[in-house]
């Protein structure tokens, strides 16, 4: 079964959500939960090279900046949300990069330890997924099943995946989820993992 973890928000999160609750453009920030989940998963993985994509004003962005050594590669094709994720960042100039084209991204190395998927066209995700040549886990925002199927597709290729949720422990907050990612020469057990991952997934 995947593996479902009750995630209460602990000081980190709270801190987070209520400095980018007040600013601008924050309609679509993600929530305490979520924040949480990707600290959790910050903790536990221990990355050093980020790719964010769908940066937003950036939330999850600064708490990854604020809490580890991390260098970040972000996209984000909005302009008012670049402008804004510039001036929120501003503190960690010269540990991330923002990009600011979902058209025929090329991207700046292909091996990241963490992926947080928090926005993002279908069309950019299968791009950069097939550009990938090694990572260790993605963070999903959110349940975004669709581009979740996609990933978990794109990844099927070259990897065993497991999944982990993290759940509002009152079921009023979307939280997210991990995918943890093992190289395998074996395909069977590579489309085995996805199917059933999938299987899982849909009747979760």
């Amino acid at each position: 079964m995947i593996k479902k973890i009750d995630t209460k928000p602990g000081a980190v999160a709270l801190d987070t959500y209520t400095i980018f609750k007040e600013k601008k453009h924050a309609e679509h920030i993600a929530n305490p939960v979520s924040i949480q989940a990707l600290y959790t998963l910050l903790r536990e993985i221990r990355p050093v090279r980020v790719l964010e994509i769908g940066g937003g004003i950036g939330t999850l962005s600064y708490m990854m900046l604020k809490n580890s050594n991390v260098y970040v590669d972000i996209f984000e094709d909005v302009p008012l949300c670049v402008n804004a994720m510039k001036e929120n960042l501003a503190a960690y100039d010269g540990r991330y990069r923002i990009f600011t084209s979902y058209e025929a991204v090329v991207l700046p190395q292909p091996s990241y330890d963490l992926v947080v998927v928090d926005g993002g066209t279908d069309s950019l995700i299968k791009n950069i997924f097939r550009q990938l040549t090694n990572v260790r886990a993605i963070y999903i925002d959110g349940h975004r099943d669709g581009q979740r199927v996609l990933m978990r597709r794109e990844l099927a290729r070259v990897y065993r995946c497991r999944t982990v949720r993290y759940r509002d422990p009152q079921r009023m907050m979307k939280g997210g989820s991990a995918i943890f990612c093992v190289k395998s020469r074996n395909a069977l057990a590579r489309y085995m993992s996805y199917l059933y991952g999938e299987l899982l997934s849909r009747r979760d």
